[in-house]
């Protein structure tokens, strides 16, 4: 059996993450994936996309699909914020407009990412423009978004 992981962390990029988050190598992160019967994953890190670091895991001999992610702090419409994951395409043009979203927005910068978040009403335009999964935190996972702002 397989399992698929859409919510890893690869690197601490806030102020309350712990610094064990950082994954040591390509090897010992693709190593605990295969120990884990993981063949699908992809990287999340908190505001941050780190471009470098994802071409290098997602290039693999291990049979493990990456793909590229970030997980975002975003503002409801009614100041409470929340948490929404982006998966995006790891192939051709899907790939360039989402590395284009992380350069457009600058949570390709690590020094930015304690301090990011963007309005979802600004989030939601750009998304649209991204071949891309969407998860929304939601009821018991904190920050979560709220039954408001999914009704609209």
């Amino acid at each position: 059996m397989n399992f698929i992981d859409l919510h890893c962390h690869t690197i601490a990029t806030k102020k309350d993450e712990p610094e064990t988050r950082n994954v040591k190598s390509k090897i010992f992160f693709l190593s605990k994936l295969k120990d884990a019967h993981v063949s699908v994953c992809a990287i999340t890190n908190h505001n941050y996309f780190d471009c470098e670091q994802y071409d290098d895991f997602a290039g693999n001999d291990q049979g493990i699909l990456v793909l590229p992610g970030i997980e975002l702090d975003v503002n409801q419409d009614d100041g409470v914020r929340g948490h929404i994951i982006l998966i995006g395409n790891n192939a051709g043009q899907g790939y360039k407009d989402f590395h284009s979203f992380v350069e457009k927005t600058k949570t390709n910068k690590k020094e930015e990412a304690n301090s990011f978040s963007i309005g979802l009403q600004s989030l939601i335009p750009e998304i649209k423009k991204l071949d891309c999964f969407v998860i929304a935190h939601y009821g018991g996972k904190s920050p979560a978004i709220n039954d408001e702002t999914l009704k609209n």
